[in-house]
C-alpha cells in the first residue's frame, strides 16, 4: 500500500513538471509567433518583464500592446487560452473580421481591442466569453445588428461599442446584464426606442446613447438608475416633456440631452440636480423661462441652453453660478437687461449670448479676468456701450470679443469689436452662428499672416 502511494505522488509530481514545462514551452512559442508579427519593439526573451506581458508562475496572464503595431492578430494566442486573463491590443493597425480564435479565450476577464481597423461583424460566438467583466470594442468598423451572445456576458461591469456601425434595435436583453456601471453606445446606429429594461440596471454610473437614431420618449423610469454620475442621451430625436423622475438623479455630474425635441419647459425641480457640473440642453426645443431653481446649482462649470425657445429675463441669480467656465444662452428669445451679476462670474471663459433680445448696458465685466471669448448681440434693440476699456474683461482679444447692435461704435475701443447692424432672427441661426464664427477665425488667421510679413 504504501508502494502504491508514492507512486502516485511520483505520478503527480511528474505530471506537475510536465504542465509547467508545457506551459512554458506554449508561452515561448507564443511570444516567438508574436514578434514575427509585431513591426517594430520585439519581446525581449525574458518576456514576463511587466512591460507588455504579465505572468504568474511564468504563466501569461496578460497581454498589453498599446500602439505596437502588427501585421496580423497573433492567433497562436489559443496557446496560451488557458491561462490568459487580460488581452488589450490597441492602435497596432489590425484588419479583417475579429479573428474566431479570441472566441477561444474563455478565460479572458479583460478584452480591449479598440482604434483598430477590424470590419465586419461581431460573432455571436461572443458568448463563450462568459467570465468578461471588461470588454471595449470601440472606435473600430463593426457592422450589423449587436448579436444576442453579447447579452450572455452577465459579469460585464464595463461594456463601450461606441463610433461603430451597429444597427437594429438595442434588444431587451440588455437586462441581463445587471452587474453593467459603465455602457456606452455612443454614435452607432441603433433605432427604435429605448427599451424599458435599460433603467433596471440600477448599478450604472455612466450610460451614454447619444448619437443614435432612438426615438420616442424619455422614460419616467429613469429615475430607477439613480446611481448615474455621467448621463449622456444627445442628438436621438427623443420628443415628449423631460420626465419629473430624471430630476430624482441626484448624484449627476453630467448631463446632456442636446439635440432632441422635448416639449415644454424645464421643472424648477432641477434645483436637485446640485452636483451638477456639465448641463447641455442646446437644440432641446425647450420653451419657457429659466427656473430660479437652475441658478441654484453653483457647482456647474459648463450650461449650455443654446438654440432653444426660452423667453422671459435673465435674473440676477446668475450671479450664484460663481463655478461656471462656460456659459452659452444663444438663440432664445430672453429679453430684458443683461443682470450686473453676471460680472461675478468670475471663472468664465467662454460667454455666449448671440440673437436674444437684450437691451440696456452692458454690465461691467472688468473682474472677468479669465474670460477669453464673449459674443452678445441683440435680436430686437441696441445695446448701450460705455465705449471703456475698463469696463470689459482685461485679457480678452478684440478678435474674440463682439457687442452688438450698439448705440455707439466705440471706435478707439482695443479690447472689443461692436456692430451697429440689428441682427435678424432667423430660425437658422445656428447656421449664422457658424458664419460669424469662420468670420472671425479668417480674420485671426489674416491678421497672424499680415504680422509675420511686417516682422
Amino acid at each position: 500500500m504504501k508502494m502504491v502511494n508514492k507512486l502516485l505522488i511520483i505520478a503527480i509530481i511528474l505530471f506537475e513538471v510536465s504542465r509547467i514545462f508545457s506551459i512554458e514551452n506554449n508561452s515561448s512559442k507564443f511570444v516567438a509567433e508574436l514578434n514575427k508579427l509585431l513591426v517594430n519593439d520585439k519581446i525581449a526573451d525574458n518576456y514576463c518583464d511587466g512591460k507588455r506581458i504579465f505572468c504568474n508562475d511564468n504563466e501569461i496572464i496578460s497581454i498589453i500592446l498599446d500602439g505596437f503595431e502588427l501585421s496580423a492578430f497573433p492567433v497562436g494566442i489559443t496557446m496560451i487560452k488557458d491561462t490568459l486573463k487580460e488581452l488589450r491590443i490597441i492602435y497596432a493597425n489590425l484588419k479583417g473580421n475579429i479573428p474566431n480564435e479570441i472566441y477561444e479565450l474563455t478565460e479572458l476577464e479583460h478584452l480591449d481591442l479598440r482604434d483598430n481597423k477590424f470590419n465586419g461583424s461581431l460573432s455571436n460566438n461572443i458568448k463563450y466569453l462568459n467570465k468578461l467583466s471588461h470588454l471595449d470594442l470601440s472606435y473600430l468598423n463593426l457592422s450589423g445588428p449587436i448579436p444576442d451572445g453579447l447579452y450572455s456576458l452577465t459579469k460585464l461591469t464595463y461594456l463601450d461599442l461606441r463610433e461603430n456601425k451597429f444597427n437594429g434595435s438595442l434588444s431587451d436583453k440588455i437586462r441581463n446584464l445587471k452587474d453593467l456601471r459603465i455602457l456606452d453606445l455612443s454614435n452607432l446606429n441603433l433605432s427604435g426606442p429605448i427599451p424599458d429594461s435599460i433603467y433596471s440596471l440600477i448599478e450604472l454610473e455612466d450610460l451614454i446613447l447619444g448619437g443614435n437614431r432612438f426615438s420616442g420618449s424619455l422614460s419616467d423610469n429613469i429615475r430607477n438608475l439613480n446611481n448615474l454620475l455621467y448621463l449622456d442621451l444627445s442628438n436621438l430625436s427623443l420628443s415628449g416633456p423631460i420626465p419629473d423622475g430624471l430630476y430624482s438623479l441626484t448624484k449627476l455630474l453630467y448631463l446632456k440631452l442636446g439635440g432632441n425635441r422635448f416639449n415644454g419647459k424645464l421643472n424648477n425641480n432641477i434645483k436637485n440636480l446640485k452636483r451638477l457640473w456639465n448641463l447641455d440642453l442646446s437644440n432641446s426645443s425647450i420653451s419657457g423661462e429659466i427656473p430660479d431653481g437652475l441658478y441654484s446649482i453653483n457647482r456647474l462649470r459648463y450650461l449650455n441652453l443654446m438654440h432653444n425657445n426660452i423667453n422671459g429675463t435673465l435674473s440676477p441669480k446668475i450671479g450664484n453660478m460663481f463655478n461656471l467656465n462656460g456659459l452659452n444662452l444663444s438663440f432664445n428669445q430672453l429679453s430684458g437687461t443683461i443682470p450686473d451679476e453676471i460680472g461675478n462670474l468670475i471663472n468664465l471663459r467662454n460667454l455666449e449670448m448671440i440673437e436674444n433680445r437684450f437691451e440696456g448696458n452692458i454690465p461691467d465685466l472688468s473682474r472677468l479676468e479669465k474670460l477669453l471669448y464673449m459674443n452678445i448681440s441683440s435680436t430686437k434693440h441696441r445695446l448701450n456701450a460705455s465705449c471703456n476699456d475698463k469696463m470689459l474683461p482685461p485679457h480678452i482679444d478684440k478678435n474674440r470679443c463682439f457687442i452688438g447692435p450698439v448705440n455707439k461704435l466705440c471706435n478707439n475701443n482695443i479690447k472689443c469689436e461692436y456692430g451697429s447692424w440689428v441682427v435678424e432672427e432667423s430660425s437658422i441661426g445656428s447656421m449664422l452662428y457658424i458664419n460669424r464664427l469662420k468670420i472671425i477665425i479668417m480674420m485671426i488667421i489674416c491678421r497672424g499672416v499680415i504680422e509675420m510679413i511686417l516682422n
